[in-house]
């Protein structure tokens, strides 16, 4: 699960994350530029070189020494990706979400870090919501994963395919935290009364985070 990535800002502000992308300390001659890409730039058809799969058998070593599983050494690089992430530095974040990409390829935790770098960045909406999707299609997803799949989809005028992942993932489980939330705010963007009083009742019996027009709720939802 990501931490409170502040995925608003990173909406306004995408792409001034870090203009420059330095490679990894380990490699002065730049040989693993792929770091920069979501799973290494594979799907794109580069290839590993020798020196990338030395690198990959070494990594699975230095974990496994450590003794930790490829689901926990996943859940350790996304979780520094995370971190990177919320220090403004996208291309340690990339290096960190595909190290976990490589432990544990079936996890959605690097799927998720690869959209929201590749957000932050102002790539293609394509390319973004691959990743997305991708993470959303993992046994493990999160309604992190959702929320913030939605409201990418709502900055990019797609407002109804946000309403319709957000109401699936309700239907699946009316419980879903903060996505009530989320409808609701789409709501009040919207000016959709009605959107905003019933999606607010549902965010607050489902003990989503603060719910927003509080204040408007009083007055006019009854």
């Amino acid at each position: 699960m990501r931490p409170s990535v502040a995925l608003a800002g990173l909406l306004l502000l995408g792409g001034c994350l870090a203009n420059t992308h330095p490679t990894p300390a380990s490699d002065p001659g730049g040989e693993f530029s792929s770091y920069l890409l979501p799973r290494y730039g594979l799907e794109i058809g580069r290839q590993k070189s020798v020196g990338l799969l030395n690198w990959d058998r070494e990594y699975h070593d230095q974990y496994r020494i450590r003794g930790l599983s490829d689901k926990q050494a996943a859940a350790e690089a996304a979780a520094k990706g995370w971190q990177a992430l919320e220090a403004g530095k996208d291309s340690e974040a990339m290096r960190q979400f595909n190290l976990a990409w490589l432990a544990d390829p079936e996890a959605s935790a690097s799927y998720h870090g690869f959209a929201i770098v590749l957000l932050a960045r102002r790539s293609p909406p394509d390319a973004v919501l691959k990743e997305f999707e991708a993470a959303r299609g993992r046994a493990d997803t999160t309604t992190d994963v959702i929320v913030d799949e939605a409201k990418y989809l709502a900055s990019i005028d797609r407002r109804e395919e946000a309403y319709t992942i957000l109401q699936d993932a309700l239907a699946e489980n009316p419980r879903a935290h903060n996505v009530a939330r989320t409808l609701q705010s789409l709501s009040i963007d919207a000016g959709d009364t009605a959107g905003i009083c019933r999606w607010g009742r549902l965010a607050q019996r489902n003990g989503d985070d603060q719910p927003s027009g509080t204040d408007f709720m009083e007055t006019n939802c009854t």
